[in-house]
């Protein structure tokens, strides 16, 4: 507004009102600029403290939902734009000086609607996706168990250690390994030597813990994994129109250095024998010193042996994981950006097949092939070494690999050979079999990704000793894991996971030392680092992130009240409840993992028994759910009731006790429970003719050469399809399982499921009676309401 000009052709009361009119706006502007000052330094203060967060790297290949981007930033409130590239947002959070909402301020920091990549053209920062997420706070790293692998850096290893290896084994002095690797029989691996000098194999000898504590030596084939050291950045696009991805490492050869040595025992009887050096190290892959410079076509398989056999048959290059299936290490993806197809040959079985999708998605579907060597033939060869070994041409089943299916809409025949494998494969379609308790793999058949499983019990049952002694028994077969516990602190979730694998408290610093490294050998264990109420989107991007980053598979939630705890009044928690339900089922089918959810249940008296409508909350709880697990507290008992069992139906009771010395739950059978009711024997009786049976049974497990479950604590088994046990270590599991006395477990009849009863054969004589009693004297209602 100009007063003066108006003032000329108006009258002295209009130019007046004018000049009062600007004095109001000018008053209004300052409170404004004062209002808004404080915002704006607020967020330098937080963007400041958020600079120093991890970067990490997500390839141009990989493709994120739109939608995901979108809800993101509405959940923010950033007011964003959208243009053909994607969101461009008008204010940016990380930029270190504010905008005074200046045009030219504004509109600068651009998101690539695929990728989430990011730049901002006015402070030049610039990331992925998750890299955002990290700035604005919504990802932390996770907690690794113990954090010794962050306290104590591993030491490097001498660069000529390969090849000097390598030279131990043609000299002559392990003509056993080099047998086994140049062999033509059934056992042996056909290789030349030519092929194992350009891969730099080699053999010493290490030590190894057997069963009874004592240290010996054993003979090992050696794996180099190398990496590039010094990587060069490509600059970053000035262009608004597409900001780049991220930036590629570029590298050649004398770039690369020796990171990790792979160590195996000589033999298939010696294969449990295996272990990383050093330990904590970086990541590398094993043959990348192999591959040209100019290569645009690459092949990564699941073992050492299959990426020798491929090279050696085909000529192609070929890499080979450093986890096998369970895991794709983010450090290693900026190598393999320059390349425009990528062919994984993964084994025949369902981890090699399920992890060959989610590396996919990790690298960029559409430059990615999946090689089948059992889609023509439901007897082919499980890997390539195997087809090495059967004289199969490797050449023709890198022709024939294929995509994955890309449209919405799927026809039969993109689904058959997945369901042929699953039918050929049915007992690992059944999922990971828990050792410490049997019964629950008889009722479940198995712990499966992409399913969700509700836990309930009373108050002090101890569903978080079940929890953690069932995640471990999952993470010793090769299953890594994500703790989100809300109610616990993370110090005293670790400590009672440490005394569970250790079978015992520890009580010197020695003893801490020496079972905290054996853990530290096993798989991946994560935890979030969030206590008490804590937002559910948050949570979601924490278990986003550890997905990606870390290859999860396994996500625990203890327990959804304390998540969600003063997030709505009176009926609106409901509302709460449910949203927080319908997302983590979704985040469980999305990212194919599993997911345990443990909900407190409803109150009610102590002398009822807890069924599936005591689950706090709507019914949508229960109806999501894939599996519903009850702990029944009955004093020195407890009961395991499987109310839901979506894979197959079949639902049941398993009886239980605690034992404190081991701090791990035993089942037990119907003779102990009777013995029990009856006074004949006390629980500690019980227990510890169990554990004499259990030693027994380790005893002469590891004497017949397998590998033992127990092994796993000691030296666990990693890489070249190791991270999971073969055929030949399942079976010797499910025979040292069955061989001990057959717990308690009652599959529930068809018709009897819908009804929340038990049978009296689940239980000792008192017991029954007690359970009769009970059933006379509740509520008509309440019977109206089971029946």
């Amino acid at each position: 507004i100009n007063a003066e000009s108006w003032g000329r052709t108006a009258n002295r009361s209009k130019m007046h009102m004018a000049i009062s009119l600007r004095q109001t706006f000018r008053t209004t502007l300052c409170s404004l600029r004062s209002s808004w000052r404080p915002f704006h330094s607020h967020r330098h203060r937080y963007a400041l403290t958020n600079a120093n967060a991890p970067s990490t790297f997500v390839s141009k290949h990989f493709r994120l939902d739109e939608r995901d981007i979108q809800n993101y930033l509405k959940r923010k409130g950033l007011v964003y734009r959208m243009n053909e590239n994607g969101p461009v947002i008008r204010d940016c959070p990380v930029c270190p000086r504010p905008t005074h909402q200046k045009v030219e301020n504004l509109w600068k920091l651009y998101v690539n609607k695929d990728s989430g990549a990011w730049i901002c053209f006015r402070c030049q920062n610039t990331g992925s996706w998750f890299d955002l997420k990290a700035k604005l706070g919504d990802i932390q790293e996770s907690t690794p168990l113990l954090n010794s692998s962050a306290s104590k850096p591993a030491p490097a290893l001498p660069q000529d250690l390969a090849v000097n290896m390598m030279k131990r084994l043609h000299s002559g002095q392990y003509p056993a390994a080099l047998a086994w690797l140049t062999g033509k029989g059934l056992a042996d691996r056909h290789l030349s030597q030519k092929t194992l000098e350009t891969y730099h194999v080699g053999c010493g000898d290490y030590r190894f813990m057997d069963d009874s504590g004592s240290w010996v030596s054993t003979p090992c084939v050696s794996f180099p994994m190398y990496m590039v050291e010094q990587v060069s950045a490509q600059p970053a696009s000035k262009s608004k129109t597409s900001p780049p991805a991220v930036s590629v490492p570029v590298s050649d050869s004398s770039s690369m250095s020796l990171v990790r040595m792979k160590l195996r025992g000589v033999g298939p009887e010696m294969k449990h024998h295996q272990r990383m050096e050093p330990s904590g190290g970086g990541w590398g892959l094993f043959g990348l010193h192999t591959v040209p410079a100019d290569a645009k076509e690459i092949v990564i398989t699941e073992g050492e042996f299959d990426a020798m056999a491929v090279y050696q048959a085909t000529g192609y290059p070929t890499v080979s994981l450093p986890n096998g299936a369970s895991s794709l290490p983010v450090q290693v993806l900026p190598w393999l950006e320059r390349f425009d197809t990528i062919y994984l040959w993964m084994d025949e079985d369902l981890p090699g097949q399920e992890g060959a999708k989610k590396f996919a998605h990790k690298l960029g579907e559409h430059r990615v092939r999946i090689v089948r060597t059992r889609e023509q033939d439901a007897d082919g060869p499980k890997d390539a070494n195997d087809a090495l070994r059967l004289n199969r041409d490797l050449t023709q089943y890198l022709k024939r690999a294929k995509s994955i299916p890309q449209q919405q809409l799927l026809t039969f025949a993109d689904l058959r050979s997945e369901i042929q494998h699953e039918i050929i494969n049915s007992k690992q379609a059944a999922g990971v079999p828990s050792a410490t308790l049997p019964s629950l793999t008889k009722l479940l058949k198995g712990h499966r990704k992409g399913e969700l499983t509700i836990l309930t019990g009373p108050t002090g049952s101890g569903k978080t000793t079940l929890l953690s002694q069932l995640s471990l028994d999952y993470l010793q077969q090769g299953v890594p894991t994500l703790w989100g516990s809300f109610e616990i602190k993370n110090t005293r979730l670790a400590k009672k996971m440490l005394y569970q694998f250790a079978g015992k408290e520890l009580t010197s610093p020695q003893e801490f030392e020496f079972w905290a490294d054996k853990f530290e050998a096993l798989p991946q264990m994560l935890f979030m680092k969030a206590f008490g109420s804590t937002d559910v989107d948050k949570v979601l991007d924490a278990m986003d992130y550890a997905v990606y980053a870390e290859d999860v598979e396994h996500i625990l939630l203890d327990n959804l009240q304390f998540m969600t705890s003063g997030q709505g009044k009176g009926i609106e928690k409901f509302d709460v409840y449910d949203t927080a339900m319908e997302k983590i089922r979704h985040f469980a089918t999305s990212r194919n993992v599993h997911i345990t959810l443990v909900i407190h249940p409803r109150k009610v008296d102590d002398n009822m028994d807890l069924n599936i409508s005591s689950v706090f909350g709507t019914a949508k709880a229960t109806q999501e759910a894939d599996n519903v697990i009850i702990l029944q507290n009955k004093q020195h008992l407890r009961f395991l009731d499987i109310k839901k069992n979506r894979f197959d139906g079949d639902v049941g009771r398993i009886v239980m006790t605690l034992d404190k010395k081991l701090q791990k739950y035993v089942e037990l059978s119907t003779d102990d429970v009777n013995a029990y009711e009856s006074g004949f024997k006390t629980l500690e009786d019980i227990l510890e003719a169990k554990r004499a049976i259990s030693n027994s049974n380790m005893k002469t497990t590891v004497n017949n050469g397998s590998a033992p479950v127990k092994a796993a604590t000691v030296t666990p088994s990693i890489g070249d399809r190791s991270s999971r046990p073969d055929d030949s270590s399942k079976h010797s599991v499910q025979a040292s399982v069955q061989s001990q006395e057959e717990p308690v477990y009652v599959p529930v009849p068809l018709e009897m499921r819908a009804m929340d009863v038990r049978t009296p054969s689940s239980m000792g004589v008192s017991q029954t009676r007690t359970f009769q009693n009970r059933q006379q004297q509740q509520h008509p209602q309440q019977q109206q309401q089971q029946q």
